[in-house]
């Protein structure tokens, strides 16, 4: 969000203009910065940011919902979340960058829910005459992701403890068919590495006319 400049949402003609039947159903641009502007030469910024929040179950479980209500509270946690940013804007003659590196650290409501977010983005833009623009824009992400097996599951956090019924009430019990030991070594493990680009060049050739052609690049590898 440090990064974003503008969001704009073309609907209709103006969408299907611009990107063909792919914008039929309406497009959303979002422009990142790329720098300061119509600022004196070599003026730069730094902009550093944290952010400190809890993920938190939304409704503990009652005795009205499910028997093994105890046992089923006990698997959620209050999962901390931190995130730090840390920007840089700036220009040259003609020229303008914008550097921003992110990590974000998050605990989800469950002792094996786990996401982890580092992202470098790098935009540059220089102006080669009062008719000619060309921009460059980056963004490297890695994502690592871990979840415990799905809810459903006899060998889930919560079919383990909600699907047998308490012992005093003839059931089976909370994790009758896997301790919790063994729930909380079942995880699913994800890391995408994934590297978005593009150039854009705007040309004005006489007043009211312009000629804009953008050319970019997305690359995604995930790994389970």
């Amino acid at each position: 969000a440090e990064s974003i400049e503008t969001v704009e949402v073309l609907k209709g003609s103006a969408a299907t203009a611009l990107f063909g039947a792919s914008g039929s159903n309406g497009v959303v641009i979002i422009k990142t910065k790329k720098g300061l502007k119509n600022q004196v030469p070599g003026s730069y910024t730094i902009d550093l940011k944290s952010t400190i929040g809890r993920n938190e179950q939304s409704k503990a479980y009652t005795k009205d919902m499910i028997l093994t209500y105890q046992d089923a509270n006990n698997v959620f946690r209050k999962g901390n979340v931190l995130e730090n940013s840390a920007n840089v804007n700036g220009n040259g003659n003609g020229f303008n960058y914008f550097f921003g590196y992110t990590s974000r650290d998050e605990e989800g409501i469950l002792r094996t829910n786990e996401w982890t977010r580092k992202s470098l983005r790098a935009n540059f833009q220089t102006v080669l005459s009062n008719k000619l623009t060309i921009g460059v824009n980056s963004t490297y992400m890695i994502n690592n992701t871990t979840v415990p097996d799905g809810d459903n599951a006899l060998d889930g956090y919560l079919g383990a403890t909600c699907f047998y019924g308490p012992v005093s009430a003839g059931g089976a019990g909370s994790y009758s068919s896997i301790d919790s030991a063994g729930v909380d070594n079942i995880r699913n493990y994800k890391r995408d590495h994934r590297l978005i680009a593009s150039i854009d060049v705007n040309y004005i050739p006489f007043e009211n006319f312009g000629i804009k052609a953008i050319l970019g690049y997305d690359a995604l590898h995930t790994r389970n």
